[in-house]
């Protein structure tokens, strides 16, 4: 049947039927940063020839290391700390039963023995029953189903993607045991930290999940006005626009699938309300849309890998001006060019693959010349295949960080506004948020609601300082739910749609919607004093009309002012 009660695993701990933990979050230069070849000596530089071949130039993302690279430099520092931090027993003389997550095999090896071998389930019972062994390497046969109480100390030598199974690990741990009163654990791939795939409850997604999620993320960010007015970006954000529409109706159409019933609401919805994304409902969509998406892949799974590593590239330049997957792209386009350069259509597109190897291309790239260079590159991606990628053992200076020590046991620490984000998500129909999104007048005690779950419930007034500068709390809860379109089509049609105003004054006006679903209000000085409104002379364009302006801003700002109960 459904599930219809949750046991949590800090209920667990707190009721004594588990014990708690301390994280010890610590990083080295090589598994958070890669390796910078500038900074190698000689000798170093030597030990990489024969994983790049000669005068190695590119740098190696820190995702590369103990996959294909094992630095026996960083594996003696991890065990450096284990051997100084780790919890021990006999008043300090052993040290106390530890697992090493590792990576594979080959990283298990790296010091210690693998002991995800042959008769692994004998070596399970030989590790619980024998005093001498204190240390197990896992990969995967420790990792989740094994129990054994004494375990004191766990080691997270490789990142975990999924939060279910990071729980699972953490589980190996928490077992009860004669006096034992928690453990340790020693993450050194940020499992722990807030920017954890598996810490803010995300699951592990398939590529095409992956690719779904980036367009939306993409088509939030082209969104803004300074994208609209630009015409290839506004033709770009139309194409995704439909792209994404059509893939919801067809998801919509197996109305077969049990899940597909379940998640109508939003199927209908998505089916159309693609203007004006806020961030709630961008969160809204991959919550109950992206899991529904079939994983077939529409063409070679190597190409749509590419596809997204190109278009989170653009997505950095939309939201920061900075591109992301920098490392791992540069690194295909070289692998092309040195590996398989004798193939013609390698050769045909040798141009652009130095292009997207260089330098110069990212000191200033631009969204249109990315996606230029995608659709000309991604059926290279077919060359990409080999029957394994060859492995390398390295013995490089590694520099280890300042340990953090996480003293809960929570796993969700998930950032402050991503808090609010699924609070909002989870809450859509309570009473004030409903208010807020339909530009309805609040209250004193709305906005005394608005306290208690923004400073109490989902954190401190400080967390909300940090998170964001907007004083008004009903302001920062539109900047993130946006407007009700049917809302707006209420209190603004005779504005937008009637024949008051002509389309350039129209246009002005939807920006003043717009803006204030990005940001959460406006103001009247905010027509003289912020872009792109300050371009314009409202006299000359409103003429007698400017007074319905005036009303429209008043409007939208007195919403989000509470009145006396």
């Amino acid at each position: 049947g459904t599930p219809n009660y949750s046991y949590t695993l800090d209920e667990a701990i707190h009721d004594k039927y588990l014990v708690g933990y301390t994280v010890i979050n610590r990083t080295s230069e090589m598994l958070s940063k890669g390796i910078e070849i500038k900074k190698l000596s000689s000798d170093e530089l030597e030990q990489l020839e024969e994983y790049f071949g000669e005068n190695p130039s590119c740098d190696i993302p820190g995702s590369e290391m103990f996959k294909y690279l094992f630095n026996r430099d960083t594996c003696r520092k991890v065990l450096e700390d284990l051997m100084r931090w780790g919890l021990r027993v006999d008043g300090g003389e052993t040290m106390g039963k530890t697992i090493i997550f590792a990576y594979n095999h080959k990283h298990a090896q790296c010091q210690l023995v693998d002991y995800s071998v042959s008769y692994g389930d004998d070596l399970v019972i030989q590790f619980e029953e024998d005093p001498e062994f204190r240390i197990a390497v896992s990969v995967d046969m420790l990792d989740t189903g094994v129990d054994v109480p004494a375990v004191l100390n766990l080691v997270f030598f490789k990142r975990v993607h999924s939060k279910i199974k990071l729980v699972q690990m953490i589980g190996r741990g928490t077992r009860l045991y004669k006096d034992k009163t928690g453990f340790l654990i020693f993450d050194y791939c940020g499992n722990f930290s807030q920017n954890s795939n598996a810490q803010s409850g995300k699951e592990m997604v398939t590529l095409s999940q992956r690719l779904f999620n980036v367009r939306v993320d993409m088509l939030y960010e082209l969104q803004k006005l300074e994208y609209q007015q630009d015409e290839r970006l506004l033709a770009y954000y139309k194409d995704i626009k439909n792209e994404l529409r059509e893939k919801v109706t067809k998801i919509k159409s197996h109305t077969e699938r049990i899940q597909v019933r379940e998640a109508m609401q939003y199927l209908d919805k998505y089916c159309n309300s693609w203007d004006s994304l806020s961030p709630v409902m961008v969160k809204e969509i991959k919550r109950h849309i992206t899991p529904l998406l079939d994983s077939g892949l529409n063409g070679d799974h190597l190409t749509v890998a590419f596809d997204v590593r190109m278009y989170q590239a653009e997505n950095g330049i939309l939201k920061t001006g900075i591109s992301s997957n920098i490392k791992t792209l540069r690194l295909i386009a070289q692998y092309l060019i040195r590996e398989k350069a004798s193939i013609p259509q390698v050769r045909n597109k040798a141009d652009d693959l130095k292009l997207l190897m260089s330098e110069e291309l990212w000191k200033d790239a631009t969204v249109n010349e990315l996606e230029r260079l995608r659709i000309s590159l991604r059926d290279l991606m077919q060359y990409l295949k080999e029957a394994g990628r060859q492995k390398f053992d390295i013995d490089i200076q590694d520099e280890m960080y300042d340990a953090e020590l996480i003293d809960n046991t929570t796993i969700d620490i998930r950032t402050y506004r991503e808090k609010v984000i699924d609070y909002l998500v989870e809450h859509s129909e309570n009473e004030v948020i409903r208010k807020i999104h339909n530009l309805e007048p609040i209250n004193s005690d709305d906005l005394q609601e608005l306290e208690n779950v923004l400073w109490h419930e989902l954190g401190s007034q400080e967390d909300y300082t940090q998170a964001t500068n907007i004083k008004n709390l009903a302001v920062f809860v539109r900047s993130l739910i946006g407007l009700s379109q049917e809302a707006v089509n209420e209190k603004f049609g005779e504005y937008l749609n009637g024949n008051a105003f002509n389309s350039q004054q129209q246009e002005f006006i939807m920006a003043i919607i717009n803006y204030v679903r990005e940001n959460g209000d406006i103001e009247l000085a905010d027509m003289v004093n912020t872009e792109p409104f300050s371009n314009y002379d409202l006299n000359e364009m409103f003429g007698v009309n400017l007074a319905a302006v005036k009303e429209i801003v008043d409007m939208l700002h007195n919403s989000v002012l509470a009145e006396a109960a």
